[in-house]
């Protein structure tokens, strides 16, 4: 338990460490900046979704 939030935990002894400059802990912000593939989800009536922004409330760290 480092009695910080698990963002700036992770990012001082994981992402710092390991020179990984371009990483980040994503917070309560669901979007993926910069560029990126996108997701896309099949719809019951065959459109598709895109669901590249993802609400990471349910995988996020315990504490944060």
């Amino acid at each position: 338990m480092t009695g910080r939030p698990y963002g700036e935990a992770v990012a001082a002894r994981i992402l710092r460490p390991l020179g990984l400059a371009r990483t980040v802990v994503p917070g309560d912000d669901p979007r993926i900046h910069g560029w990126h593939v996108h997701g896309y989800l099949a719809m019951a009536d065959g459109s598709l979704r895109d669901i590249t922004a993802y609400g990471q409330s349910s995988s996020r760290g315990e504490g944060d």
